[in-house]
């Protein structure tokens, strides 16, 4: 590739990224707390055949603005769909993070999609509350709408994994303040590279 007419390997800016989420997470641990919370494998992992797998992440930028990226695989690990949320809003980052929550489980409901669904958010607290075992006034409004949600589809389960794991969403939630919100379906052979080269 060229920039700025100098050639370099986009291997090294993806290493070098993975490097710094590393050291970052390492130097950010949280203690454990004991409850039922169903974690993932410790990297991404692809769902069992016939299963798509949709991460979502989101975060609060100093502007007033929340961002929210989403992507869905396949069991092959194929990117099948991805997309940006950008909103002027003030919200805390776990009131962003059910927001992101129940906007994936909206789309998966409003594009009439088919099949059983694997939904991975890093947010503990939201999945601790959406299964009950915590309660936040802050979010109960947004929680209690995803099983309302959930219970008009065939199949779909929520889960909690690690920011590590959750790479790509993470990454759309950046760049869904550089483009706004996306809808693209287009955008998948592009998502498919960029996904493998956050696993690089």
């Amino acid at each position: 590739m060229v920039f700025q007419n100098a050639l370099f390997d986009p291997r090294h800016i993806a290493n070098a990224a993975a490097d710094f989420t590393m050291k970052f997470n390492c130097a950010n641990l949280s203690i454990e707390v004991a409850a039922p919370v169903r974690l993932a494998a410790k990297t991404w992992s692809r769902p069992p055949s016939g299963m798509s797998k949709l991460n979502v992440d989101a975060g609060c930028f100093n502007d007033g603005y929340l961002g929210c990226g989403m992507v869905v695989r396949d069991n092959l690990g194929n990117v099948i769909f991805a997309a940006t949320k950008l909103e002027k809003r003030q919200a805390s980052p776990t009131h962003t993070e059910a927001l992101a929550l129940r906007w994936c489980l909206q789309w998966i409901l409003s594009s009439n999609q088919v099949g059983h669904f694997m939904v991975e958010t890093n947010s503990e607290v939201v999945v601790k509350c959406l299964q009950g075992f915590s309660c936040l006034e802050e979010i109960e409004n947004i929680i209690l709408d995803c099983p309302d949600i959930m219970s008009n589809l065939s199949n779909c389960s929520v889960f909690f994994i690690r920011r590590c794991k959750n790479v790509a969403a993470h990454c759309l939630v950046g760049v869904a303040k550089q483009v706004g919100s996306r809808w693209d379906m287009s955008w998948s052979p592009r998502l498919q590279l960029f996904v493998w080269i956050c696993f690089l």
